[in-house]
């Protein structure tokens, strides 16, 4: 009796189990992916901003030294950087901009630069034109509202830890450190975010 007997027990998955982990799998992975490519584009407007900073000290450094006034070329992924052609400080002839333009026209800013007037700044999907610091507070307002909806706090708390990188000018980061975001100013001097100010 115990030679002939056969064991019943499934050692394997079923359909449905299968199917439960495949679906769960590809939950995870597509809001993964979500996520991914938000981070992605925010790092490419981030290079974009700092490629015309880079450009804006490079115009003014050899202005200072009455060198001729062209920027070295700026190669970004997903935007592209335009002058007159020939890397002119200048800018384009007719606007008088180097201006930052992306691929993704409706999701990423343009970022402008005026060499006359020294200023920086930027446009969603060529609208009204924003000084840079108010760029920088909508993206971060953007990626708050996702994340303040999920949460409460306190009016005394600051909504957001900034990055200087990501405020990009330096009267706004004094203005935050008067709000209380402290940890701007790292060596305690009673001024935030102080390579912003070069």
């Amino acid at each position: 009796m115990g030679l002939n007997e056969k064991n019943n027990e499934n050692n394997g998955f079923t359909l449905i189990e299968l199917s439960v982990v495949i679906g769960i799998l590809s939950i995870l992975s597509s809001i993964s992916f979500v996520y991914f490519n938000g981070v992605n584009r925010r790092a490419r407007e981030v290079a974009a901003q700092n490629a015309l900073l880079t450009i804006k000290k490079e115009c003014e450094t050899n202005y200072a030294y009455s060198l001729p006034l062209f920027y070295e070329d700026k190669r970004l992924q997903k935007y592209v950087i335009l002058s007159n052609g020939q890397n002119s400080c200048y800018g384009n002839s007719i606007t008088g901009l180097v201006s930052a333009v992306p691929e993704e026209k409706d999701l990423s800013p343009y970022y402008y630069y005026n060499f006359n007037d020294g200023e920086l700044s930027c446009a969603y999907n060529n609208g009204e034109k924003l000084p840079i610091s108010e760029c920088n507070n909508n993206n971060l307002d953007k990626s708050n509202q996702s994340s303040n909806n999920d949460r409460d706090q306190d009016n005394d708390d600051p909504p957001k830890k900034y990055k200087c990188a990501d405020i990009g000018d330096w009267n706004l980061a004094q203005k935050l450190l008067s709000q209380g975001h402290s940890y701007l100013d790292r060596d305690k001097d009673g001024e935030a975010c102080e390579v912003l100010a070069d």
